[in-house]
């Protein structure tokens, strides 16, 4: 029986990607070392480090101003880490609350000592089922930056290319669940975060893309171990870095540029996409609340309507080897996630399946 893999993170890698990953662990990137084993300071691991960044540089199309490094600890660890460094003229930031990760990025930037975080507007009233303004009308003499969640893998919404404003401040986007399938252009950001492990790889490390320039404006008054310049300058070789995973990220982005890159990728989602939407959209069993314009294409938000049967069709649906498309926890219904590993035959094996039950 196939089986399709619809959780939202760790993800769904292409079987092609998961072969070479199994493959390394015999035919060794080092001459004699598997990459389990090689050190962080080898060669072969620096040499893997600058092309990972290489890729990253070409597939997303960065200006010269942009560095790249690569950390531990999560898209989590940066919601605290981003206010530590560059709250610290107005130590004031901004937020849209969108929904469960916007949160969490809030509640980490109160947590920094002096630094106010605030929601300049939501839609938890509306259950989120659709995204808030980003507002045009806020600058840099008022907050030190804007933080945005740009797709919301919980509730299923995403700021598309063509739903920004002109900024007048810098803007922070977590990119977690996005990056390297939708196509936005990060050039109009100071800083991109995305932890890898639902595009770009698997779980355990994070990608920090920022602005050179804006780092030369940040806290240095922290342990240097939180400060990105020092990541910066050492090539993220502070400490041992994450290397099964920084070598599992380069792989899928080798994968992603041999399939025709980021703009295929977006293709590729928007057709798996719609598939599902359109069945729900035609459904007299089953509704997709989140307002068409604001819908993800990697987060696929629906219900029954009934909350045990929705846990019920969850239950069945693994049975028959499609797992993992029950909703996120406290937020309920059925979710099914659609990033670059997943094929459109696991879509089409997901719609028999919804009609059928």
């Amino acid at each position: 029986m196939e089986s399709y893999n619809f959780a939202p993170g760790p993800a769904a890698l292409p079987q092609v990607v998961k072969q070479e990953l199994i493959n390394e662990l015999s035919d060794h990137l080092d001459d004699q070392l598997s990459i389990l084993e090689i050190s962080h300071r080898s060669d072969s691991f620096v040499s893997l480090i600058n092309k990972t960044q290489d890729s990253i540089r070409r597939l997303f199309n960065l200006d010269d101003d942009f560095a790249v490094i690569f950390v531990s600890g999560g898209t989590t660890m940066q919601f605290a880490l981003t206010p530590m460094n560059f709250a610290i003229q107005q130590k004031k930031v901004a937020m849209i609350d969108s929904g469960q990760f916007a949160k969490r990025a809030l509640t980490m930037a109160q947590e920094v000592p002096h630094v106010q975080a605030e929601f300049l507007d939501s839609t938890k009233d509306d259950h989120y089922t659709r995204l808030p303004l980003i507002p045009s009308n806020i600058n840099s003499d008022q907050y030190d930056y804007l933080h945005l969640t740009i797709n919301n893998t919980v509730e299923g919404t995403c700021y598309h290319e063509g739903m920004y404003p002109d900024f007048n401040l810098p803007v922070v986007a977590d990119m977690t669940s996005c990056l390297g399938e939708e196509n936005i252009d990060l050039n109009r950001f100071q800083m991109v975060i995305s932890s890898t492990q639902k595009n770009l790889g698997i779980a355990g490390l994070t990608i920090v893309i920022l602005r050179k320039s804006w780092v030369k404006s940040a806290n240095l008054e922290l342990p240097t171990i939180m400060q990105y310049q020092t990541f910066i300058d050492s090539n993220s070789l502070v400490n041992t870095p994450p290397v099964f995973p920084i070598f599992a990220t380069s792989k899928m982005l080798d994968w992603i540029e041999n399939n025709g890159g980021v703009a295929e990728m977006d293709h590729r989602a928007r057709e798996r996409a719609q598939l599902l939407y359109d069945f729900l959209d035609d459904s007299k069993k089953y509704s997709a609340p989140v307002k068409i314009s604001d819908r993800s294409i990697a987060n696929v938000v629906f219900t029954t309507g009934d909350d045990q049967k929705d846990l019920d069709l969850a239950s069945r649906a693994a049975k028959a080897g499609l797992y993992s498309i029950k909703g996120y926890r406290g937020f309920g219904g059925l979710r099914a996630s659609l990033y670059n590993g997943m094929p459109i035959e696991g879509v089409q094996a997901l719609v028999k399946f919804l009609g059928e039950y």
